[in-house]
């Protein structure tokens, strides 16, 4: 099975109704109790599922919709409301150590980094359902890739903002290409704990 994700795109409109529900629901922040994020840096933050979109120009959302997750691709719908615009990446990617990370990483980052260099103010919210693995993960490129931190800064500034994180380690061994050293994975403090259903 070829765990390489697809490069389409479904551009300005939705990836299925109730995807457009959620978005909609999230962008007017009606789920949102203000515990379910952090802020990293004063322009990237991450959450899980129930975080409002309304203070953020860009959203990724590595948790749904699962038909993008069955065939593994990058969807991004716009919404306007109120007068602002959130552009949202919809990534269809599984939480499991069988995931290729950097080709969810070769779609998203370059989009990501040209929003940023339009406009360094650029709000972004990463979220997956927890907000523990995937969206880490994806956030920590960002700040690596985008706003050239090192690996070892990102992930301890991150794990010091939301404590909460429990990246797979498959993760974070996939973003060894984003690193200019080695990395050295046991000098970070990585947790898991069990699925809990």
């Amino acid at each position: 099975m070829n765990n390489s994700p697809t490069r389409t795109e479904t551009h300005s409109s939705p990836v299925n109704r109730s995807e457009r529900m959620r978005f909609y629901i999230n962008m007017n922040g009606a789920m949102d109790d203000g515990f379910v994020k952090h802020w990293i840096t004063p322009t990237v933050c991450i959450g899980d599922w129930r975080s409002s979109y309304t203070e953020f120009d860009v959203v990724v959302n590595a948790n749904m919709p699962h038909n993008l997750i069955a065939h593994r691709k990058i969807g991004r719908m716009e919404e306007t409301l109120n007068g602002r615009t959130c552009t949202l990446y919809l990534v269809g990617m599984y939480d499991s150590d069988t995931e290729d990370l950097n080709g969810y990483l070769e779609i998203l980052l370059p989009r990501l980094k040209k929003r940023y260099e339009q406009d360094p103010n650029t709000t972004f919210l990463f979220h997956c359902f927890a907000g523990k693995s995937r969206s880490v993960v994806i956030a920590l490129a960002f700040l690596v890739e985008v706003m050239g931190m090192t690996f070892e800064a990102a992930y301890e500034l991150v794990k010091t903002k939301r404590p909460i994180i429990e990246p797979r380690p498959s993760f974070i061994e996939g973003l060894r290409p984003l690193t200019a050293s080695p990395l050295d994975i046991s000098k970070l403090t990585i947790t898991t704990s069990p699925l809990k259903i």
